[in-house]
């Protein structure tokens, strides 16, 4: 195996995105390459041959709340691979030729998420190309939890196939993004803030995109009418909000500081403001953008772009659409006003 470590993406020491690559020539080596990477994998060669060629391209982002990857595996030759269950929440685009999937009974070749929740089979043929996402499992399970009110243990996917055909090109759309845009922008990533939202973004699409119980708990939740005096519990959360809107907080921290679990913080919030507490925290980021937008000054080197990041808005679109629904205008209008 020869491994190579790029460079960090900003020119020094400690850039965002760490690139590796990995090589191997011959089946002996490409076994144990697989292994290493990918965990406990038996696979099997119809004829081993020193020719054989493996190769593996990785980027990579840790964040203080998990870290997340875009790997690419090109190989040359044919093979039956017997997997356990993989660790990480991982999903696998093929580019060319196919690979395809078996887990009980279902099946799979085109975009897949492999199976965290049982071993499975698969093939490969001669000359295949495919790019996989994965995503550390506890901080999906953590977020899957925030977005429905299961606890984190109770969050499980089951099923390889995407929902249906618009939550899969939303799926491959978003994964674009992160390998165009997100990953090749060191100065954005530099930022913790934007950095957890990154990954809190690539988790919340992988779990809209395939059958996994938080989504389901999500559908199912009932909410009660506004209109109650609100509880000390929510006065607190959102003082806390308030104060730490800057900073990579999540749901936890939120009802830590509320005194009160995730859950019922969840449903507080439902009854009585009717949105969640990381909803909330999302309108006080694009306030704060707001006012930032407000008394910048774009002959001074003040960007949109800037302003949008340093409040954990990653995809500028979005940014643009979200801000335009709130205050009736564009991000630059405001900035140029």
């Amino acid at each position: 195996m020869h491994p190579e470590n790029d460079p960090p993406d900003d020119g020094g020491d400690g850039g965002p995105v760490v690139r590796r690559r990995f090589t191997a020539s011959g089946t002996d080596e490409a076994v144990e390459l697989m292994r290493s990477t990918y965990g406990d994998q038996q696979p099997r060669f119809a004829a081993p041959r020193r020719d054989a060629r493996l190769s593996i391209a990785s980027r990579a982002v840790e964040t203080p709340r998990g870290g997340f990857c875009v790997d690419r595996v090109r190989h040359s030759v044919g093979m039956d691979v017997r997997c356990a269950p993989v660790p990480r929440t991982t999903v696998l685009m093929p580019i060319t030729g196919r690979a395809r999937f078996v887990c009980g009974p279902e099946e799979a070749t085109g975009l897949r998420m492999i199976p965290s929740w049982e071993g499975f089979d698969s093939d490969w043929d001669d000359e295949v190309d495919v790019v996989g996402q994965a995503i550390d499992a506890d901080a999906v399970q953590r977020i899957g939890a925030e977005l429905s009110g299961l606890a984190a243990s109770e969050v499980r996917f089951w099923s390889m196939h995407p929902l249906d055909a618009a939550r899969e090109q939303y799926f491959l759309r978003s994964l674009s993004h992160l390998g165009r845009d997100t990953l090749a922008n060191p100065t954005a990533l530099s930022s913790t803030l934007v950095q957890v939202e990154t990954l809190r973004h690539l988790a919340t699409t992988v779990l809209l995109t395939f059958p996994n119980t938080a989504l389901d708990a999500a559908r199912d939740t009932t909410r009660g009418g506004p209109g109650r005096a609100e509880p000390a519990t929510v006065r607190r959360a959102v003082a806390y909000i308030e104060e730490h809107a800057h900073e990579p907080v999540g749901l936890d921290d939120i009802a830590a500081a509320a005194r009160i679990g995730a859950r019922g913080l969840q449903h507080a919030f439902a009854r009585h403001r009717e949105t969640t507490p990381l909803g909330h925290l999302r309108r006080v980021r694009l306030d704060r953008a707001h006012r930032e937008l407000r008394g910048g000054d774009p002959t001074a080197g003040d960007t949109v772009a800037a302003v949008a990041a340093r409040w954990g808005f990653v995809h500028g679109g979005r940014f643009s659409a979200e801000y335009r629904h709130v205050y009736g205008c564009t991000p630059s209008d405001t900035l140029r006003a």
